[in-house]
């Protein structure tokens, strides 16, 4: 009877341990990084079960990894999340440059007022901007004023431009009248050219008659052997 309870032991034994899942090792050590995570440690137990659970593990492997939950054991981070000594240097590294940022923004804010109402209000020292405002001003008026110079010069070359046109248009004017005046006066003009060549003839001898020959005073006296002559001829005629 011994001996048959003995192996009927032995059977249900072999009958239970192939009845029992087998444990997943890795899925177990991921269990415990997960587990022994301090942002997951301060959650309630059951939270951790149903996310395992969700993830595909069994209760047996949940159990085993929930053994290794202890505070002396070194925390092991997963997979995939930056080591708290990184997060530490990084938050350090943001705080230093937002009080850069700040310290910066202050800064020139501060130079800023100083510089435009503290500087030309109490100390009469002028602002630089407001001083190349005013260069830039003055070039704008010396532009506009060179402007309006290069306008009226131009308006003023198209001015003697249509007076010179004008003068053109009338000499035009008069050449033709004085070409259809000559056309029609052709006759006449050669008749007139003869009469101005006989006056300047007339003219020449006017102004030349001194330099004739004298006339000779012995051409107005008889001569002698011609008296008696003329004497019987008187006397002739008389008779």
């Amino acid at each position: 009877m011994n001996n048959k309870s003995t192996t009927l032991k032995e059977v249900n034994n072999a009958g239970t341990s192939n009845n029992q899942p087998k444990i997943r090792e890795d899925l177990v050590n991921a269990a415990k990084q997960f587990i022994n995570n301090p942002r997951v440690r301060n959650t309630p137990i059951e939270e951790q079960k149903a996310f395992l659970i969700k993830k595909g593990l069994t209760e047996v492997e949940i159990n085993e990894a929930m053994k290794g939950r202890s505070g002396k054991q070194q925390i092991i981070p997963l997979y995939g999340q930056p080591p708290p000594t990184l997060v530490k240097n990084n938050s350090a590294i943001l705080e230093w440059a937002k009080a850069i940022i700040i310290i910066g923004s202050t800064s020139f804010i501060f130079y800023r007022f100083v510089r435009s109402w503290v500087l030309p209000k109490l100390l009469g020292i002028p602002n630089p901007e407001d001083e190349r405002l005013q260069r830039v001003e003055q070039q704008i008026e010396s532009i506009t004023e060179t402007n309006k110079a290069i306008v009226e010069s131009v308006r003023q070359t198209i001015g003697t431009i249509c007076e010179q046109n004008e003068q053109i248009n009338r000499t035009l004017l008069i050449i033709q009248s004085q070409t259809r005046n000559n056309n029609e006066n052709k006759v006449s003009s050669t008749d007139s050219n003869r009469l101005i060549s006989e006056i300047g003839i007339i003219k020449s001898l006017l102004l030349s008659q001194n330099q004739f020959p004298p006339i000779p005073e012995h051409s107005l006296i008889a001569p002698k052997t011609t008296l008696p002559k003329q004497n019987g001829l008187v006397n002739n005629t008389k008779n």
